[in-house]
């Protein structure tokens, strides 16, 4: 496996490849699958983006995450993942070319977490969201889509929080 570290990222792809003819809709051959662990706080969410590939979240640890997903058809939804323990889904299917965006519920600290997509995610596969074009197509998530216009203000520390 190959494993990449970008600031609060980690990526890993498998090795195996599958050819282009076996992915219509994609070109160039590709890894099967790609794994991504990230961690969300109060002043890093996930900006407003979609990706070709299909991808699964997965909850690890820390507070629940709550995902806008606006979907191809004009519809869309607010999704929270977190722990089994709290009772909510600790996963999410997010189809490929879905608009979405994740943030921390108000007073959480953090969650950590991990997508995995298939196949394998590449760099030109990634499009990133325009909040104020996609609220035109979207009217009904306005207010969410404006949450993710605004640059998240740094989380002042809290008792009992290490910095």
């Amino acid at each position: 496996m190959e494993a990449l570290r970008d600031g609060r990222e980690f990526q890993y792809r498998s090795e195996e490849a599958i050819p282009e003819a076996a992915l219509p809709g994609f070109a160039g051959e590709r890894r099967r699958a790609s794994v991504l662990y990230f961690l969300v706080t109060p002043d890093a969410h996930i900006a407003l983006h979609r990706i070709k590939p299909t991808q699964m979240y997965h909850h690890y640890l820390g507070d629940p995450l709550e995902v806008l997903l606006l979907h191809k058809d004009g519809s869309g939804t607010i999704e929270t993942v977190g722990s089994l323990a709290d009772g909510l889904p600790p996963q999410l299917l997010i189809p490929g070319q879905t608009w979405h965006a994740s943030w921390l519920p108000a007073e959480r600290d953090y969650a950590m977490l991990a997508t995995t997509e298939w196949p394998a995610v590449e760099p030109d596969d990634v499009e990133v969201g325009d909040a104020a074009r996609l609220t035109e197509d979207y009217p009904a998530f306005a207010d969410a889509l404006e949450r993710f216009a605004r640059k998240p203000e740094p989380a002042p520390l809290r008792a009992g929080v290490a910095s």
